[in-house]
């Protein structure tokens, strides 16, 4: 399997209704760290086809978490949940997410790990 695709976009989380947050699409293979609205989101993460965690901090350098995600140890995580997690593509056109408790589980893990790494270059302003 080739690698996953580790987007880093925006550092700083402007007003309150924004915040520091990974999303992860797993039919598209990619994780993008950035600053996203707290409360909304698209189809695509209504449905759980797309999945966001926020972390603490107004500001942050996404550096350490990018290379720990682009390691074996975080590769795995990452095919594991792939391999834990469906979807089904709806005549509507939106994908619907099934997650099982395993791939929660891995999601939880993957979330704590990058978060460890954000708190190490996140502060508030």
């Amino acid at each position: 399997m080739p690698p996953w695709t580790i987007l880093a976009e925006g550092t700083e989380a402007t007003d309150d209704t924004v915040g520091l947050a990974m999303e992860l699409c797993l039919r598209t293979r990619t994780v993008r760290l950035g600053v996203r609205a707290i409360s909304s989101g698209d189809p695509p993460m209504w449905h759980g086809a797309v999945v966001r965690g926020f972390f603490e901090g107004e500001r942050t350098d996404w550096a350490a978490a990018v290379r720990w995600l682009q390691q074996v140890e975080a590769q795995a995580i990452l095919e594991g949940l792939r391999e834990a997690y469906g979807a089904e593509h709806l005549w509507s056109g939106d994908w619907v997410g099934q997650w099982t408790d395993e791939a929660w589980a891995a999601l939880q893990a993957l979330h704590s790990e990058v978060a460890r790494r954000v708190a190490q270059s996140a502060y508030w302003t």
